[in-house]
């Protein structure tokens, strides 16, 4: 059996089979790793949690008035359209 033939046959199933492996150990060590710490850590994992929905509501309503700030100044109403 040459190459071309073995691809044919074998080379989608063996790219997949690879791909799956990748995912699995690229999304599997960083969840295993994310579970053990919140298993050792509960309070701590818990505490951190807290901290980043307060701090993302804070920045949320930070960076929306940033943004219409910006736009009052630097949006052109007239962009696009014709004369």
């Amino acid at each position: 059996m040459d190459f071309d033939l073995f691809m044919e046959k074998y080379g989608y199933k063996l790219l997949g089979l690879g791909i799956i492996i990748l995912i699995a150990v690229v999304l599997g060590f960083p969840l295993y790793a994310l579970w053990s710490f919140i298993k050792e850590y509960p309070e701590m994992t818990l505490t951190i949690l807290i901290i980043i929905i307060i701090t993302s509501v804070f920045l949320r309503g930070y960076f929306k008035a940033y943004g219409e700030a910006m736009g009052k100044y630097f949006y052109d109403d007239k962009f696009g359209k014709r004369p």
